[in-house]
This record gives structure tokens, C-alpha cells and sequence, in this order.
């Protein structure tokens, strides 16, 4: 599973995505154990909100950026990696709204010969 947490007004958001296609009930069944071991002071603490929701995919499993004409600009299909990839897309899809035309390779190594 993989989990995330951050915190926000004086409260702790815990989330975690589990294997696909398994019922929302898992999930939250999974996460408890995970906050208490990640967090062991709040291992009893009440749990306010619980919420789920489908992961977007794309057929080939790779992220999509692009233009449509000069209207728009897009992101899409993170594929489950929105948070660690919403960044990196952003400042790419800014480039590209402005003219440039960013790196978008998957074999790109900054600073590697």
C-alpha cells in the first residue's frame, strides 16, 4: 500500500492507495494499522472522515501532456502518482501554455552523463 500524510489545519490527513479494484472498506480497513505504526502516538485517535475514490488510468499507463490547438493546455492520467507527479507536470504544462517545449522523455537524467 502505498500511504501519504500531510498535515492541515491542526489535523492529520492519512491516505493510501491499495491494490485496484478492491472495495473502498479495505482501504480503510488497511490504513488504521498503517497510521498507528507510521504515527504510534495516534494509534487511538478518532478517525472524523473516511473517503475513497477512483484512480484515473491511461491505456498505456503513462502520463499525458499535451495542447489542444491553441485553446488549451493538458494534464492527465498520473496513473495513482498524482501527488508525486502534479509538480513536475504543472511546470511543463506552464512551459508549453507559453510556448516552450519542455524535456518530456522518460529517459531524461539531469546532471548524469
Amino acid at each position: 500500500m502505498m500511504k501519504w500524510f500531510r498535515k492541515a489545519d491542526g489535523r492529520v490527513l492519512f491516505g493510501g492507495r491499495g491494490v485496484l479494484g478492491k472495495e473502498s472498506s479495505h482501504e480503510f480497513a488497511a490504513l488504521r494499522p498503517a497510521l498507528a505504526a507510521t504515527f504510534p502516538q495516534l494509534a487511538s485517535a478518532r478517525i472524523e472522515f473516511e473517503w475513497s475514490g477512483n484512480v484515473g488510468m491511461t491505456v498505456n499507463q503513462l502520463p499525458h501532456i499535451g495542447r489542444d490547438g491553441n485553446a488549451a493546455v493538458y494534464c492527465l492520467g498520473y496513473n495513482g502518482a498524482g501527488v508525486s507527479l502534479s509538480s513536475v507536470m504543472g511546470q511543463a504544462a506552464a512551459a508549453l501554455a507559453i510556448g516552450e517545449l519542455p524535456e518530456l522523455s522518460l529517459n531524461q537524467a539531469r546532471g548524469h552523463a
